[in-house]
């Protein structure tokens, strides 16, 4: 989704954003939804005024639940 936001992809970045809401609404993992929800709906309407904002929380979230994983799986 990175590179697709960079490159102004915003069909790519909205099919990306799309199935990271899938999976994380699959695993549950609320914090994420609550970001990629809006995300996607921005994204299928080409509105981009936001989503560096929200893409930057995302990977501050992610990077959270990869620490929370790192440390149980330890």
């Amino acid at each position: 989704m990175e590179k697709s936001l960079a490159e102004n992809n915003i069909s790519q970045a909205f099919q990306h954003a799309h199935t990271l809401k899938g999976l994380a609404g699959t695993l549950d993992l609320t914090t994420l939804s609550n970001i990629l929800i809006p995300m996607t709906e921005q994204l299928r309407n080409g509105e981009t005024e936001s989503i560096q904002d929200l893409f930057n929380h995302l990977k501050i979230e992610y990077k959270h639940i990869c620490e929370l994983i790192a440390e149980h799986s330890a």
